[in-house]
């Protein structure tokens, strides 16, 4: 990959990430809101609902939108035809949503679950209507302007889905969010992009192959992820499926909130290295490399201070969240990985490797879920979720690494400064407890990230000089602070310190 293209996929994780955490962010304080405001049992009857109306959107999806990033030339024809599939996917998933409302809320024994999958339908409905022509923003490394696509109508649904939480107090205000996110996004599609689509299917043929091995595996990743909610809501009950849910998001936060925007960011880059035959190997393990160093300690540190976060962030009046953190925060550290192991693959027409992963994880899934939460409980749930991520992201990683000849132990040479001084951060956290006291939480959560996070840098970059500051992760993690950083500020802060300013 050239050093121009590993730029322009650096920018756009840059801003795809940006997006990712400014979304979370506001919708972390939406959460610790609404926790106050609703209760368990109305997140878990919308975590079934909109479980299951995913779980169709996920059983049709094709992965248009990446068949067309690939191409190496997308003609008019592509995005109509893209654009004509992705509304009879909408339409059928609409449609079928509808018709299973009832069926699931006997399921469930919840009468309110049929009204709440009417409107879920509504949304597919409307979200058919995509304007397929903003995937060129990922394609053309645009990232801001899918910044602004994105952000502008999440910021809106979280003011709405306050404002009628605070009126309603009702599940039906988290529906209501979900709705203005989904209709305030089609419009605005069509305000920032010119492209005006056709119906047509004359470049089927184009897409077919891409598509099939990715509905494939969104098949499997569809059961795999909703496995947890249906097994706990019949074991256990709605409540417990609200409290397992927000306990998951709790501890995948920082790693999938990093991950998934990484992913979407480096797809374009990598199928653009692929389409051009260029090796985007080294590239891959540089963005490997620099990710874990941000990753390993980030996962970690939620395990440690799980017991005071868990009642920072929802109050005391949620019994098993912090079970549920504390042991799905470290094998987070590995989804990181896994993400841009399997964007590596996919990007690169390896789609079927991925399959042979999903469906091997989906059913480990299934199995662990049922035997442990009849057992143990949401602390089996966890177990089994933990279970699953281990699996799935390390046979990316083996499979990545075999394809195209990458040594494993380079990586860990690469990363074990970060390991290392990860392990020094866990060890000071368990040794002074520092990270258990729920009598203070705020408190015991304040000092517990401050000293972790201290030991951890303290130690990464005290090995990091011991070595002679060798290029790796810590030389992009630095360069991308310096990045951060205004050229104003920058060149006062090198006028200080007697270095020649930027440029």
């Amino acid at each position: 990959m050239s050093e121009s293209l590993l730029v322009k996929t650096a920018r756009g994780a840059g801003w795809a990430i940006g997006w990712r955490w400014a979304t979370r962010v506001l919708g972390f304080v939406n959460t610790l809101i609404l926790a106050r405001l609703l209760v368990p049992g109305d997140f878990g009857l919308v975590a079934i609902a909109t479980g299951f109306s995913q779980s169709i959107q996920a059983f049709s999806s094709l992965g248009i939108d990446e068949a067309v990033i690939r191409q190496q030339s997308a003609s008019r024809a592509t995005y109509d035809t893209a654009f004509t599939i992705n509304l009879i996917r909408g339409l059928a998933t609409a449609l079928v949503v509808a018709l299973c409302s009832w069926p699931v809320a006997n399921f469930f024994g919840d009468p309110r679950l049929a009204p709440v999958l009417w409107a879920l339908a509504g949304c597919s409905l409307v979200t058919a209507f995509e304007n397929i022509g903003t995937i060129e923003f990922r394609r053309d490394f645009a990232f801001v302007q899918e910044f602004k696509l994105l952000l502008l109508p999440r910021i809106a649904s979280i003011l709405v889905t306050i404002g009628t939480a605070l009126t309603w107090q009702s599940h039906w205000a988290l529906i209501t969010g979900i709705a203005t996110n989904q209709i305030l996004g089609i419009g605005l599609g069509y305000v920032m992009h010119s492209f005006r689509p056709r119906l047509g299917l004359s470049a089927w043929h184009d897409l077919a192959s891409f598509s099939f091995w990715s509905w494939s595996i969104s098949i499997a990743l569809m059961v795999r992820d909703r496995v947890d909610g249906f097994v706990i809501g019949r074991f256990l009950g709605l409540a417990r499926v609200g409290t397992y849910s927000v306990g998951a998001e709790l501890a995948t936060l920082p790693t999938y909130e990093l991950a998934a925007p990484l992913a979407r960011a480096c797809f374009p880059g990598f199928a653009a290295a692929a389409r051009s035959g260029t090796e985007a190997a080294a590239t891959y393990l540089r963005i490997l490399t620099s990710v874990s160093l941000v990753m390993l300690p980030a996962a970690a540190g939620v395990s440690l201070v799980a017991a005071p976060a868990t009642v920072v962030a929802l109050g005391r009046g949620w019994d098993g969240v912090t079970g549920v953190v504390q042991i799905l925060g470290f094998p987070g550290a590995l989804v990181v990985l896994g993400f841009v192991s399997s964007t590596f693959l996919s990007a690169h027409g390896l789609l079927r490797q991925g399959f042979v992963i999903s469906l091997l994880s989906m059913v480990i899934r299934t199995i662990a879920a049922i035997a442990l939460v009849s057992l143990f409980g949401l602390t089996g749930a966890a177990a089994a979720h933990a279970l699953t991520l281990t699996f799935e992201n390390c046979s990316y990683m083996f499979i990545t690494f075999r394809r195209f000849d990458i040594s494993a132990l380079a990586f860990l040479r690469l990363i074990w400064r970060g390991l290392l001084a990860t392990a020094a951060m866990a060890a000071v956290l368990l040794v002074t407890h520092l990270g258990d006291d729920i009598g203070n939480p705020l408190r015991a959560l304040t000092v517990g990230v401050v000293t972790g996070a201290a030991v951890y840098g303290s130690t990464l970059f005290g090995i990091w000089f011991a070595c002679g500051r060798p290029i790796g992760g810590e030389t992009d993690l630095i360069a991308l602070v310096v990045r951060m950083i205004p050229a104003p500020v920058l060149a006062w802060c090198a006028a200080r310190l007697g270095f020649p300013g930027p440029g």
